[in-house]
């Protein structure tokens, strides 16, 4: 009987991603008024004028180091770094924390007689594709790294001219300037259109996992190597020696993600060897364990089930009670 072996080996490879970002937001933004000595130097029948201003944002919503980038007329220019100091705003947020956000810029345009309007000069991300941490980057690593790049937003939030301005590790280079030509913005407008924002930059920070979802380099080698065996090599007899070292030196403290790959590969190898219980077992504790993506679980149910056909055994009934307070099923070799 020919076995369902569509198995999904790579979601247990990203032991790693980038940081979620939302960038900050005003809370209180009120306006300067038309300045008296404006009127004076421009007159009644002035056309409108613009002022862009340029600011930080702490991790306190507080504005600092307020600057003007562009001014139509500097007359204007005091009273709007003054409103700008007065400004606050719900700070940036990393990964749930709070965060301080450089060069945030908005425009303030000054008609005579009307309220003074306030827009958000500089484009803003809509969608951030996160990067691929690649899997040789891992071996390397450390715990954290970061690549800052630069790049232009079009009319259309489309982004173009992706560069790395600096990175901790340069193996990451690659990914972070990938991942940046997927993302989304909303453009930069001037007097109601939008146009193009040059040299935009951000942080891009990768980090690895601990914990119970820690995904260790050494251990994701020798995975990857016991994998290639059996899929490039046709060797599973050589990665169940690979495996074994693995079981030896780390399995007293594999994570969760970790044991899940590890049973994934055992598994494979033993289908290859025809050990066709092992490898259910191995399967029944990935998916007791979680198999990452939606795909991967369906593509581990589909594996079982053709295991426990072709063994000629009954499924397992999943129980519904919790973990807390299941009690564990232990299986003595």
């Amino acid at each position: 009987m020919r076995l369902l072996f569509t198995i999904f080996l790579s979601f247990w490879v990203l032991a790693a991603h980038a940081q979620e970002e939302i960038p900050a937001t005003p809370r209180h933004r009120s306006p300067p008024a038309y300045p008296v000595s404006c009127q004076q130097v421009l007159g009644p029948d002035a056309p409108p004028q613009y002022v862009s201003v340029v600011f930080d944002v702490t991790r306190n919503g507080e504005t600092d180091n307020v600057r003007i980038r562009e001014t139509s007329h500097e007359c204007f220019n005091d009273a709007v770094v003054a409103a700008a100091r007065q400004w606050s705003y719900a700070p940036r947020q990393v990964n749930g924390r709070r965060a301080s956000q450089e060069d945030l810029e908005v425009t303030l345009t000054f008609i005579l007689e009307e309220p003074t309007q306030t827009e958000d000069f500089d484009a803003r991300p809509l969608q951030r594709v996160p990067p691929v941490y690649p899997e040789s980057c891992m071996r390397t690593a450390d715990r954290e790294e970061s690549v800052m790049v630069e790049f232009d937003v079009t009319p259309e939030g489309d982004t173009e001219n992706v560069s790395v301005l600096e990175s901790s590790n340069r193996c990451l280079n690659g990914s972070a300037v990938a991942s940046v030509k997927k993302w989304k913005y909303r453009p930069k407008i001037i007097e109601g259109g939008p146009v193009a924002r040059k040299n935009v930059q951000t942080v891009i920070t990768y980090f690895l996992d601990s914990g119970r979802s820690r995904f260790r380099p050494g251990v994701s080698r020798r995975l990857i190597r016991a994998q290639n065996l059996i899929v490039k090599k046709d060797d599973p007899e050589a990665a169940l020696e690979v495996l074994k070292e693995v079981e030896e030196r780390f399995g007293d403290d594999f994570s969760d993600r970790e044991l899940s790959a590890f049973h994934q590969v055992r598994g494979l190898a033993r289908i290859k060897l025809e050990d066709y219980a092992g490898a259910l077992d191995d399967f029944r504790i990935v998916r007791q364990l979680g198999a990452g993506s939606e795909d991967g679980l369906k593509a581990i149910n589909e594996t079982i089930a053709e295991l426990e056909r072709a063994l000629g055994v009954s499924p397992v009934i999943q129980s519904s009670e919790s973990a807390e307070d299941a009690e564990p099923q232990i299986n003595e070799e």
